[in-house]
């Protein structure tokens, strides 16, 4: 039998069950559905149609684990000795054994940072670019004025993101440059092409600096990244956003790459000093995170804390002496997370955790969550393509437990010291789809695939493609293409990006706020700031945190953006902070989308508060579209 003959049939079987398993799991995704509550009064289209947002992640959970039934079933019953065949070990992935020329080690990284540099300048920055965008921009820029006026996050003012995604980065960039709308967006900027710088990073670190691999890996991320507004309906795949709060994201990947390196060697080749450092890291970014975005703290968090035992198993059979500095160099790193996010939130662990983890999840995708819409073949794909990547990985779990003789042990260390990267990503794929479940559009469905997509680039290019890449880096003409390539992207990257237009809608020190502030908004701008006396307050009810920035004031009440006052005791604080506070003028409507989001009016969404406002407020005055109410 031929060689290609002989995969096929080994592989057919998996076939069969990954698709059988996932055409089983897509017909009974409508029929899982939770029960529905709502006790805290919350509006949202999922409460409209009385669905359990809980609903969608068992569903995604039962699609994910339906192929590995049959999988672990074939394993487990071993038919006529067929694991020997089927789970047999492969050959050493040749990307991984093979040695670079010292001039690839200098040439290509060069070539590639140049290029990803060039690049990513011409990239818009999310929610940074182009028209001001008052309630994306205002949730840092608004909540600033919070922050810098000395009151305390989480316990003085909420936020959904992270102290230093909403106030502190904004905070950052005053300091730096000077107060404007136009320093914000080019510090946000700085970090957006970071991200960008670090991602390629990772992949060359990834693939040992082999330029072939590298270079499908980044075109492929870079092709799919967004360059602007996306007609969802003209796009074969949804496309990637990677949001600068994601910085975290790629420093923990990155952790995880130089942790696999130190865990493939023995105790002699062990430089401890290094080993200790990328521990510390390692255990140092999930709690960090934290304070940069919490939906990104909790998913590094989870895979820190299932990756940490196979690590430490590792790290003894290494050497049992390591795993005394392993651990404290973890505890290290754990404490030195949770002292940094104390700092940065100003000690409110209490208000944190009231906020954050116990109020929060229980009413977010009632207020804001869609059904996420299976059958639509662009978001299917993207539920497929982790399926087939939990498949693979759970395939490798099996291979190390029959190799290893069903000693649990001893796969686990040698699956860490295969496919720790692999497994890190696929964690983190997982997770991050969480947020695309909660709120199915497509722009949160493609700020949740960056990983998704580097995990399946490196499975296919590391561990089936590689015999290929191999023989092809062999010839001195590949080297000369993929030179010429890279060098003709970077020029022309160079031409399209490195203009004066480009640098500065990109880093806008230069322009003045009037400049960005929408003209509708100036008049009451002014009025309200040569209104506003020391001891008053102005509220807004249109959910555009940037208005605290406009009148330079913090928000009478802890809810900068109303929208996430929905539940009833929250709205319950709002009045009992509108009768304590001298809250003088309120911005109560303007044609601004965020008056309505999802379709659902303040009366609708706030009926407690606005019957409130309804009995002590009157029309003022009207500025444009802004409608202005002064206390009665």
């Amino acid at each position: 039998m031929s060689p290609s003959k002989k995969r096929l049939k080994k592989y057919t079987p998996f076939m069969y069950i990954i698709s059988l398993s996932l055409f089983a799991g897509l017909i009974a995704w409508n029929s899982i559905e939770l029960p529905f509550s709502n006790p805290w009064g919350v509006t949202g289209n999922l409460t409209v149609m009385e669905y359990n947002p809980a609903s969608e992640f068992l569903r995604y959970g039962v699609f994910l684990l339906l192929p590995l039934i049959p999988l672990i079933v074939m394993y487990i019953l071993n038919i006529r000795g067929s694991n020997r065949f089927y789970f047999a070990q492969r050959p050493a992935a040749p990307l991984e054994t093979l040695r670079l020329p010292f001039w690839q080690k200098i040439l290509y990284p060069g070539l590639f940072l140049a290029y990803t540099l060039v690049y990513a300048l011409g990239l818009p920055t999310y929610h940074s670019h182009g028209a001001l965008d008052t309630f994306h921009e205002g949730e840092s820029m608004g909540f600033a004025i919070s922050y810098m006026e000395g009151l305390i996050p989480y316990q003085d003012y909420i936020f959904v993101h992270g102290t230093i995604q909403d106030p502190l980065r904004s905070v950052i960039a005053f300091r730096l440059f000077g107060q404007s709308i136009g320093a914000v967006r080019t510090l946000e900027s700085m970090v957006a092409v970071t991200v960008i710088l670090l991602i390629t990073l990772f992949v060359l670190k990834n693939f040992r600096y082999r330029p072939l691999p590298s270079l499908i890996t980044i075109s492929v991320v870079f092709s799919l990244l967004i360059k602007g507004f996306v007609d969802i309906n003209q796009v074969l795949f949804i496309p990637i956003t990677v949001p600068p709060r994601d910085i975290t994201t790629l420093l923990f990947l990155l952790t995880i790459l130089f942790l696999h390196q130190h865990l493939q060697r023995d105790e002699q080749n062990l430089h401890k000093t290094r080993f200790s450092a990328t521990v510390f890291i390692f255990s140092f970014l999930p709690l960090a995170t934290f304070a940069y975005s919490i939906d990104r703290a909790f998913y590094i968090t989870a895979a820190y804390l299932i990756l940490f035992i196979p690590v430490y198993l590792t790290v003894r059979k290494i050497s049992k002496s390591l795993v005394r500095q392993y651990l404290i160099a973890a505890l290290s790193g754990i404490a030195g997370g949770i002292i940094f996010f104390g700092i940065i939130i100003r000690g409110a662990f209490v208000s944190f955790v009231d906020f954050a983890i116990l109020t929060m999840p229980k009413y977010k995708e009632l207020m804001d969550g869609f059904v996420f819409p299976i059958y639509d073949l662009k978001f299917l794909f993207a539920v497929v393509l982790i399926a087939l990547n939990v498949f693979w990985m759970m395939y490798k779990i099996l291979q190390e437990m029959h190799l290893s003789g069903n000693q649990p042990v001893f796969a686990i260390v040698s699956l860490t010291r295969k496919y720790l990267p692999e497994l890190a990503l696929l964690l983190l794929s997982v997770f991050f789809f969480r947020s695309a479940l909660g709120r199915s559009d497509w722009e949160h469905v493609s700020y949740s695939l960056l990983p998704v997509y580097l995990l399946t680039l490196s499975v296919l290019l590391k561990y089936y493609l590689a015999p290929v890449i191999i023989g092809l880096e062999k010839s001195k003409t590949t080297h000369w293409v993929l030179i010429g390539l890279l060098g003709l992207f970077l020029v022309w990257q160079g031409f399209s990006n490195l203009n004066h237009q480009t640098i500065s809608e990109k880093f806008p020190l230069q322009t003045s706020d009037q400049e960005l502030i929408p003209d509708n908004y100036k008049s009451a701008i002014h009025f309200l700031r040569q209104n506003l006396d020391d001891d008053a307050y102005f509220m807004t009810l249109t959910s555009e945190a940037m208005w605290y920035y406009f009148v330079e004031k913090p928000s009478p009440t802890r809810f900068p953006v109303v929208w996430f006052a929905m539940p009833y005791f929250y709205q319950e604080e709002m009045i009992e902070d509108l009768e304590n506070k001298n809250v003088k003028y309120i911005l109560y409507h303007n044609h601004h989308w965020a008056n309505a989001i999802d379709g659902f009016t303040n009366q609708e969404k706030l009926p407690l508060l606005m019957a409130y406002i309804h009995e002590h407020y009157r029309h003022y005055y009207s500025f444009s579209d802004q409608e202005i109410w002064v206390r009665k």
